[in-house]
């Protein structure tokens, strides 16, 4: 076995909006898993033991071209783990006083293409990050297993929230401390989310009486985003925006 390093560079602007995805998927779980391809960069988090037993599962995708400026092509695709996806954030976070564009370079193994270290730097600051061993993350969950996840075709039916919406739901699902669910309910041609004792109305559906519920504290987790719609299946939710999804797996149906 040998070790190849990837040399990326990546703008500041660009360097924003990684810190900024990476945050959201820290939220989720410590533990984030970054496949990087020639095309696209697949990263996630999620809770639970695989990609059969999965309790909540953020996913980022963007175009490889999108977020570096590749030196040359990726033959194979290369796994990077984040232990301590926290900690990684703030460490990270100090390149933006600086205003620079920045260096990544990737230590990987050229035989199962596990990065063993990736390498930050611009003309002031230096930082290395050890990578995680994909054994931590139990399985790898691939482009396909996603696009299986997240295929809306097979939802039950979907629906947007505004931005006052969400604003309110998650101002008023920290009221009720000692609940953990939210709910959504179709009664009579009307959606609604709430807890047990408040509920927002939010749009007229033709839909069967349902309620299901699901942890509010991955809900939580989310930030408004423009085109964000909220899709309903038979086992989960899943919130999707432009360029992420976040599934809930539900906890009951009635």
């Amino acid at each position: 076995m040998a070790n190849k390093i990837l040399t990326m560079n990546m703008s500041i602007d660009n360097f924003r909006y990684f810190i900024s995805f990476t945050k959201e998927l820290s939220l989720i779980d410590p533990s984030i898993l970054m496949s990087i391809g020639n095309d696209i960069i697949v990263s996630y988090s999620f809770v639970g033991k695989d990609i059969n037993d999965i309790h909540a599962f953020k996913t980022v995708i963007s175009k490889t071209d999108d977020l570096f400026d590749k030196k040359k092509e990726i033959e194979n695709k290369i796994i990077f783990i984040i232990k301590d996806s926290k900690k990684f954030v703030r460490n990270i976070s100090n390149f933006i006083d600086f205003d620079e564009d920045l260096t990544f370079k990737i230590s990987y193994d050229d035989e199962d293409n596990n990065a063993n270290y990736i390498h930050i730097s611009n003309s002031k600051l230096k930082l290395k990050e050890i990578c995680g061993d994909i054994i931590s993350m139990s399985k790898e969950i691939t482009k396909e297993d996603i696009d299986f996840l997240t295929d809306k075709k097979t939802s039950l039916f979907n629906f947007e929230l505004t931005e006052m919406e969400f604003k309110k739901i998650k101002r008023m699902s920290t009221i009720e401390t000692t609940n953990d669910i939210l709910y959504i309910n179709v009664n009579d041609g009307k959606l609604s989310i709430g807890e047990n004792k408040w509920e927002i109305n939010i749009c007229d559906i033709d839909k069967p009486n349902l309620s299901v519920s699901f942890p509010k504290k991955y809900f939580n987790t989310l930030s408004f985003k423009e085109n964000s719609r909220i899709y309903l299946f038979e086992n989960y939710i899943l919130v999707s925006d432009d360029n992420s999804d976040l599934m809930i797996v539900l906890e009951m149906t009635v």
